[in-house]
């Protein structure tokens, strides 16, 4: 018998419960720069996505804020002459 190893995986477990009062305690313990990220492991090797504010970060669920953060946001350019304001339907 030849017992063959397909994989190794290493994932961190958390001791510490996610409060916002725990949230706050850790990043007081920052030193430097520190940025917030969300990543969703499920979809493979996907870039983690920023979270603009430590207040929303501890304040929010995490479902709610994995949608604001998510949701692509798009600015419309006004420099294209679009004419919108003056279109008229009828």
């Amino acid at each position: 018998m030849i017992r063959e190893v397909e994989t190794i995986e290493h994932r961190p477990k958390y001791l510490l419960p996610f409060t916002a009062e725990a949230a706050q305690k850790l990043y007081d313990m920052r030193n430097g720069n520190c940025t917030l990220v969300l990543k969703d492991e499920s979809k493979g090797d996907k870039s983690p996505i920023s979270v603009e504010s430590f207040d929303q970060f501890k304040r929010l669920e995490f479902d709610e804020l994995w949608e604001m953060v998510s949701t692509p946001r798009y600015k419309l350019d006004r420099s294209a002459k679009d004419n919108l304001n003056d279109a008229q339907y009828g």
